[in-house]
């Protein structure tokens, strides 16, 4: 995926305001590399963006705080499933999700689309890891070990997108589909990343999710660029993860550039 010359004229207002935010030497070095592109005619290619910052995906709000009382509330809710209700996914892991997913869906609502949400995709990948290693320990040696973390991972998955899809068709306003997709974006892409770090004998999750497609890939659509480079990072390179890099990236690009061109002015140092 390239910007052309003609493309990055477009939109040079708006990178110029959100390069203005780095610290200056992060902004000297940022406005260096553009000077010298344009210096040259270049276009920018994804390799490029791998050197530099994706500038386009910096939070330009600020997120939930990691360390905020809710964050610290639902890490402490997430541990406590894991010692007292593990797997137990259509009872209290439904029940627990959505009593903080609805906390964390008032608190996104005037965050940009880019906003990573750490607060949220990390207790979720921190959990994902310790109950799916704790399950694969329990069963190992059984020929469906394999197949019964996979189950698993599939059923958690399900919940941040059934909480999507029990709202989506309530949303009326630009500001709460902005959040419910990040919401949904940072809970299932900190899970699979989350699975993808368990141990699993000789392989690890990262290996074995591109063997089960089926089980979790259609949540690559409800993530944000962001969120989905980071999933496809943790994955066996191979088929799968070249695919999902080449034509579901460049797609999330695209999407994420509506909501921009949709909503002007919204949220703290978007463009007025």
């Amino acid at each position: 995926m390239q910007m052309s010359a003609d493309e990055f004229s477009d939109w040079r207002p708006d990178i110029m305001k959100l390069v203005g935010l780095f610290q200056r030497k992060k902004h000297r070095d940022l406005m260096r590399v553009i000077e010298n592109k344009l210096d040259r005619g270049a276009t920018w290619s994804r390799s490029d963006r791998k050197k530099t910052p994706r500038v386009k995906e910096v939070a330009i709000a600020q997120t939930v705080a990691t360390d905020s009382s809710l964050a610290v509330e639902f890490r402490n809710a997430l541990t406590d499933l894991g010692e007292r209700h593990i797997f137990q996914w259509s009872t209290f892991y439904r029940d627990c999700l959505e009593k903080y997913l609805v906390r964390f869906l008032d608190e996104l609502k005037s965050y940009s689309p880019d906003d990573p949400c750490d607060a949220l995709a990390g207790p979720f990948a921190d959990h994902a890891q310790d109950i799916f290693s704790k399950g694969y320990a329990y069963v190992q040696g059984h020929e469906y070990a394999i197949q019964k973390s996979i189950n698993g991972l599939s059923r958690f998955l399900a919940l941040p997108l059934d909480y999507y899809s029990a709202r989506w068709s309530s949303v009326t306003d630009h500001s709460s589909a902005v959040a419910l997709r990040l919401l949904v974006s940072a809970a299932a892409s900190g899970i699979i990343r989350g699975y993808a770090a368990v141990s699993f004998g000789a392989k690890d999750g990262g290996t074995l999710l591109p063997r089960f497609p089926r089980s979790w890939v259609h949540l690559m659509a409800f993530l944000t660029p962001r969120h989905a480079e980071q999933v496809i990072d943790q994955l066996e390179s191979g088929a799968l993860s070249d695919g999902l890099r080449k034509t579901v990236l460049p797609l999330l690009d695209a999407l994420q550039k509506f909501f921009r061109i949709r909503l002007p002015g919204y949220g703290t140092g978007f463009p007025q």
